[in-house]
């Protein structure tokens, strides 16, 4: 596969609409991501090259592939996936903006607004009555556009075959967007090859069989997943319009399932007979930890956020004096981090997984039509697509032989970046994986002098699959799921004196690529699902169960793929650990200053965000001289307008204005005069100006041209002024309304 860049320059401003409406103020809004930095969306983008090669092959022309076909090089829906991948584009150094924007994100100048409003602005247009000549009632929008002249990247990969047939279909694109056909949207796109040179960071190990079979020692090797794009992993019970919160094991299985076939002709099978193989379920991660989803056992209280109960504890004087009069709600689902186990139990952080929605379209098959029109037929049609956002990190870890584990690791080492979920064609999907160490499982060897325990507490970190016995079905029953979790820990259902459940149920279903063709859907005990096991005395286990850390059992079917994934500990008696406590939310506000002479975009946001200060400053300065004599003022300040388009600096304007006005006549001393006096506020244009534009966005070494803003005030006053007292004529001669 070989990478190239599509480049894309605006000839002219472009709105590229997210088809979403997020304030009465705006009409019409443009795609940009949670910086404030626009993008073009790859779907957006893919849809028009598409469109262009149509009307290429419209002409007769000629393919250089010979087998080249639409429909095999952009894909089919439901039927072949595309030959190339369309990223989204994003403006040229867009990397070292975001990552400026991120190091700087509690700075008021680095706020999204301000950087969207730095590339974009908003335009109003209305409908003008071809009989009367003026605009139609309720007839004014306004819509965002960026600017004119920013350019975008977006990275592309295809065959190499495909590059002359690719590059004839851009050089036909050349608009794009809404009211392309307007003045809106005009670009100019290219295809520029570009070289990969990615260095493995991970040691190359020789790849021997006795590497591969290894030793029967299973080990873990952990693995992290950090989102250069949305994801989408489809529920089952939403379609494309609902994704899961979390990445599944499959995921991970089928990334090694394709690098294995690129390199082996041998069945996967094989590789994974080699070994116990477990692709655990990537949960959230936030520094180094790995979240799992909160306890079905935990009930939170009606208007308290700070506190919690964990019904598998016995109740206490200081829990009732809490819920004493209270709603108890199940807790909603989320993800808490797994130091809830440890002896100091200590206080919970929950972690809730950023979901966005972003909406797309399909056009009529009849392409006359430039929007979505249901009735013209075909699969003409809005539709939302649900997603986990980008810039998230996810944990989770492979089971396996030392040997299988090393393989697995050169094969993760080989590329940059992965793609995973649907449509990762265009616009989603993008990953990158970083391995860490390898080591081997802890509790994997029972130990002779193992604590006997009776109460046991069974959580599952990932949905089970259970069967029925005596129905060779599948079950949702507790029953059959307690018999699962006693045969793993080497229990007898006799031995058990009294259970506590809290379950939690789900079903799951897939697809299988090979096959093409769905998975069966399935009810299934979801995670979160909660057993506590009473023993009639205490026996030994067949896993070493801690009382420092859970021991993980895998329980049920399809475990390679991610499920069955349960933690096992022991009851903990004689502790309160009936409340529970929520930390307080992370404050991310920083009173740190921000050295804005180091920083790039800051400094053109800053320069953006004087203007208007320097704007405002003038509006409350001109307010001071409302109640003059508007047959002085007006005269006086139309000159000033136009000696101001005449000069470019302040010293020019000054002697312009001398020169003009001081001669012996009453009417030019009254405009001299006048004159003077408005000069005179341009000289509080000074440092302590610049001083208060620091404090008020928590800046330190702002530069600024001061001939420059001394012009730009002088201007934003003079067109105050005029403003004042037209509207003072209009209202009456010395009666002027704010």
């Amino acid at each position: 596969m070989g990478k190239y860049q599509i480049k894309i320059e605006l000839l002219s401003d472009l709105c590229v609409s997210d088809g979403g409406v997020y304030n009465s103020s705006l009409d019409t809004d443009i795609c940009y991501d949670a910086y404030g930095f626009p993008f073009i969306p790859a779907k957006r983008l893919k849809g028009c090259l598409r469109e262009c090669a149509q009307e290429l092959q419209d002409w007769d022309i000629n393919w250089s592939d010979k087998d080249f076909s639409i429909k095999r090089f952009f894909g089919s829906e439901g039927k072949q996936p595309s030959k190339v991948r369309i990223g989204n584009a994003r403006l040229e150094n867009y990397d070292k903006m975001r990552a400026e924007a991120e190091k700087y994100k509690n700075s008021l100048i680095f706020h999204p607004q301000n950087i969207l409003q730095h590339f974009s602005y908003i335009r109003t247009q209305t409908a003008i009555n071809p009989e009367t000549g003026v605009a139609d009632d309720t007839s004014l929008r306004t819509m965002r556009v960026a600017d004119k002249g920013l350019v975008f990247i977006a990275e592309t990969e295809m065959e190499e075959k495909y590059y002359k047939d690719f590059t004839n279909i851009i050089s036909v694109f050349s608009s794009m967007g809404i009211a392309r056909t307007r003045g809106f949207g005009e670009i100019k796109a290219s295809l520029v090859p570009i070289k990969t040179g990615f260095c493995q960071n991970n040691a190359i190990v020789n790849n021997t069989e006795e590497n591969v079979c290894g030793a029967e020692t299973l080990c873990r090797l952990e693995y992290s997943i950090y989102l250069e794009e949305p994801v989408i992993c489809k529920s089952m019970d939403g379609g494309e319009t609902k994704s899961m919160d979390y990445i599944e094991g499959s995921k991970m299985l089928g990334i090694i399932a394709q690098e294995y076939a690129k390199e082996h002709y041998g069945s996967f099978t094989e590789f994974l007979d080699k070994g116990k193989l477990v692709f655990a379920n990537a949960y959230p991660e936030k520094e180094g930890c790995r979240f799992t989803e909160v306890p079905a056992s935990w009930y939170g209280i009606k208007n308290n956020d700070k506190y919690f109960i964990n019904k598998i504890y016995k109740e206490t004087d200081k829990g009732n004096k809490l819920v004493t009069g209270q709603q108890l709600n199940a807790m909603k689902h989320c993800y808490v981090n797994a130091g809830v186990y440890s002896k100091e139990n200590p206080v919970t952080i929950k972690y809730d997984v950023k979901l966005e929605e972003r909406y797309h379209h399909r056009r009529p098959d009849d392409k006359s039509y430039g929007h979505v029109v249901e009735s013209a037929g075909g699969n003409s049609q809005m539709y939302q697509m649900s997603s986990i956002m980008e810039g998230q990190s996810f944990r989770g870890y492979i089971l396996g032989s030392m040997g299988q584990l090393i393989e697995i690791e050169r094969y993760l080492s080989k590329k940059k970046e992965y793609y995973i979920g649907y449509s990762h064609s265009a616009e989603y999907g993008k990953v990158r994986i970083q391995t860490g160490n390898k080591k081997e499982e802890t509790g994997q060897h029972k130990d002779t002098q193992n604590t006997k325990f009776k109460d046991l507490v069974v959580k599952l970190e990932a949905p089970v699959i259970v069967y029925n016995k005596d129905s060779v079905m599948y079950s949702t029953m507790a029953e059959d799921l307690l018999e699962e979790v006693t045969t793993a820990l080497g229990i007898k259902g006799a031995e058990i004196g009294k259970i506590d459940k809290f379950i939690n149920y789900t079903s799951i279903g897939g697809y299988n690529v090979t096959w093409g063709r769905r998975k069966p859907v399935l009810d299934a005990f979801d995670k979160g699902t909660v057993l506590v096991l009473h023993l009639k005395e205490p026996a030994s286990l067949s896993v070493p169960v801690s009382v420092d850390a859970p021991v993980t059992v895998f329980l049920g079917e399809r475990i390679i793929e991610g499920y069955g994934e349960t933690s096992v500990y022991p009851l903990r008696q004689g502790e309160n650990h009936y409340i529970g406590e929520f930390a307080d939310e992370e404050n991310n506000g920083s009173t740190e200053c921000v050295d804005i002479s180091q920083t790039v975009i800051g400094k053109e946001i800053s320069m953006k965000l004087f203007r208007e200060h320097l704007n405002v400053l003038a509006i409350n300065d001109a307010s001071d001289k409302k109640n003059e004599d508007s047959n002085v003022y007006k005269p006086a300040i139309r000159a000033l307008m136009l000696i101001c388009k005449e000069q470019k600096n302040m010293a020019d304007i000054k002697e312009t204005v001398t020169k003009r006005f001081s001669k012996n006549s009453i009417v030019k001393n009254k405009k001299l005069e006048v004159a003077k006096n408005i000069l005179e506020k341009v000289n509080g244009i000074n440092q302590e100006i610049v001083k208060d534009f620091e404090e008020k966005y928590g800046i330190i070494n702002f530069e600024c041209d001061t001939e420059k803003s001394k012009l730009f005030y002088l201007e934003a006053y003079l067109t105050e002024l005029k403003y004042i007292f037209h509207q003072k004529d209009k209202k009456g001669e010395g009666y002027y309304c704010e």
